[in-house]
């Protein structure tokens, strides 16, 4: 317990080096969510790097953006598990960026970005049983405890699960779906309405206190003197998830500490999470600011 505390207490002066090769950022969140990193579990902040072996999970009505390095996006739905099994960037720009990513639970989507069709790509993507192969494209999935699904909305994939012959996508809104220990049904049209589901199982939800990576505003849980009245209450926020911290301020010549969490993406954002924060873990005071 007290080292995970040092642990969130020192990781905004972590030297980088530590954290090892990035290969994306966290781009949104919308809470909690929690990244596992060397057997350490820590809540997700925005613009926190990503690394091979880093191990993301998000829970009730969370949701997660992440930019990869070569300018994709992955976005996470809520009571999802993902990681980077492996990552490799090109050693020329005309080589091929190659990764394997795996979503072990719940709904997720891979884009490619005007910036990131610039590139080459070799990327698959493990949605428990199933494999799909990606040479860029926009893709959905979703890893339940029924059945797994792989949507393609846009370009062109290849599915592989175990010694089943493989299945290529390569025409728009059409999905692949495996029921658990099951054959998969054949490849069917997705329903506009289901589509329209799907793709919000995985896109952060406004007026749900949204965080972004150039989010100004602040919400301030608490603010006391003494420092050690807050801690224990940091610690029960980033284990359940929140991505708090401790900001320390000079009022009138006087120290202040203040429970902070910052990135909020706008105003309403900032309200919508105060209201969260009251209702969940009763912080009655909490108020916002914008920080420049």
């Amino acid at each position: 317990m007290r080292l995970l505390l040092l642990v969130v207490l020192l990781l905004p002066l972590w030297p980088q080096p530590l954290f090892a090769v990035s290969v994306g950022k966290v781009e949104g969140l919308q809470a909690p969510a929690w990244v596992q990193w060397q057997g350490v579990t820590l809540p997700v902040m925005v613009g926190m790097a990503i690394k091979p072996g880093d191990r993301l999970f998000t829970g009730k009505s969370a949701r997660l953006l992440l930019r990869m390095e070569e300018g994709s996006l992955v976005k996470l739905g809520e009571n999802a598990s993902f990681t980077v099994a492996s990552w490799s960037a090109p050693p020329k720009k005309r080589d091929v960026y190659k990764g394997f990513l795996k979503v072990l639970r719940g709904a997720f989507r891979f884009t490619t970005t005007a910036l990131s069709k610039r590139h080459r790509r070799a990327i698959d993507v493990q949605v428990a049983s199933a494999v799909a192969g990606i040479r860029g494209t926009d893709l959905w999935g979703k890893a339940s405890p029924t059945r797994d699904i792989v949507l393609l909305i846009e370009g062109k994939v290849t599915i592989t699960r175990g010694a089943d012959e493989p299945v290529i996508l390569d025409e728009p809104l059409t999905f692949y779906e495996a029921p658990k220990n099951k054959a998969a049904l054949p490849v069917a049209k997705v329903d506009p309405e289901q589509l329209k589901k799907w793709a919000a199982e995985t896109e952060l939800t406004p007026g749900q206190g949204i965080l972004s990576s150039d989010g100004r505003w602040v919400v301030s849980l608490a603010s006391v003197r003494n420092l050690t009245a807050i801690t224990d209450r940091l610690h029960v926020l980033n284990k359940d998830g929140y991505p708090a911290e401790i900001e320390t301020v000079n009022l009138d010549g006087e120290t202040w500490h203040r429970l902070v969490i910052k990135g909020v993406s706008s105003k309403r954002e900032a309200t919508s999470l105060i209201e969260r924060m009251q209702e969940v873990a009763l912080f009655k005071d909490a108020w916002q600011y914008y920080q420049k």
